[in-house]
């Protein structure tokens, strides 16, 4: 286990990561256009190390609440917390984090498209989109009527999938910023199937630059479709 230190602005944290669950750049690219959570309930949805939810705390949001299916994940992320010595900081699973009242979820899912089995903090299923409908279909039950959803999207993943549940749910969207990320190694393991979902949905772009390989993710707002 590593203890990397990050700097916030003003505000500086020290993670603890392991060699499974990183501090990745979809984090990084989130922190960088976090929303404004001051006073707010906050939700940091998959939590990985708990960054995000610290970082939800260090810019004065009210309450944070983290939530992970992994135990090596919430092991990780209350020892981050712990460390940082975060009193409105707390773990929960998803039972008690319905009986909160949420203003604003925060999440970077696991979404790399796989047809075998991959790294789980990675693994979005064979689209890319099984960990961001379970985020979908969850905020419909956690967020407040007024609440909004801020998650990672990334090219390799079909949006249109997504796109027909966001309707089914009753939800808009918007992109909120983007960026071009280099591969990394265990995306060029999957290749093939990446390449695949690219000659299948006209949306799923690999972007090329000689040999290297990119891809485009998004920050995305989600909020209900006010009747």
């Amino acid at each position: 286990m590593k203890l990397k230190e990050i700097v916030f602005n003003t505000s500086k944290a020290k993670i603890h990561v392991t060699s499974q669950i990183q501090l990745t750049p979809f984090t990084e690219f989130l922190i960088e256009n976090f929303p404004d959570v001051q006073g707010l309930h906050v939700l940091d949805f998959g939590s990985g190390t708990g960054v995000l939810g610290i970082y939800a705390s260090l810019k004065s949001a009210s309450r944070v609440f983290c939530y992970d299916l992994n135990e090596k994940a919430i092991e990780l992320t209350q020892k981050n917390i712990l460390f940082n010595d975060l009193k409105n900081v707390s773990v929960l699973n998803l039972e008690e984090v319905r009986r909160r009242s949420i203003d604003i979820i925060i999440s970077n899912p696991s979404s790399l498209p796989a047809d075998s089995k991959i790294n789980d903090f990675f693994d979005g299923g064979f689209y890319g989109n099984k960990m961001i409908d379970d985020l979908l279909v969850s905020s419909t039950r956690l967020l407040k009527d007024s609440g909004v959803l801020f998650f990672i999207h990334t090219s390799l993943v079909p949006f249109s999938l997504i796109e027909e549940l966001l309707m089914k749910l009753d939800f808009n969207w918007s992109v909120i910023n983007s960026k071009n990320l280099l591969f990394r190694p265990v995306y060029l393991r999957n290749l093939s199937h990446l390449l695949y979902l690219e000659s299948r949905f006209p949306e799923v772009k690999i972007h090329r630059k000689g040999e290297k390989f990119y891809e485009e993710i998004r920050l995305i707002r989600v909020e209900r479709i006010k009747r």
